[in-house]
């Protein structure tokens, strides 16, 4: 019985260029010791927790206007 990786050596030993798997070999190495960040132009980082602050910055304000809405509504 083959194992996964006798499976996936024979299905790829066609498209196997050993300089190609070198150079993926060596980037996923290097993204692993030096992890890269999004930042905006340096100020803050992009990342999950900008994007839940801002998810919950915009509910705050949705919900800031309904209810401005609901007593306009009621002065007419």
């Amino acid at each position: 019985m083959y194992q996964v990786n006798e499976i996936k050596r024979v299905l790829l030993k066609p498209f196997y260029n050993a300089l190609l798997w070198d150079q993926v070999h060596n980037f996923i190495v290097r993204t692993k010791l030096q992890p890269f960040e999004f930042t905006a132009n340096g100020l803050y980082s992009i990342n999950y927790s900008l994007f839940g602050s801002t998810l919950a910055a915009s509910a705050t304000y949705i919900v800031i206007m309904l209810q401005f809405e609901h007593k306009t509504l009621e002065v007419l």
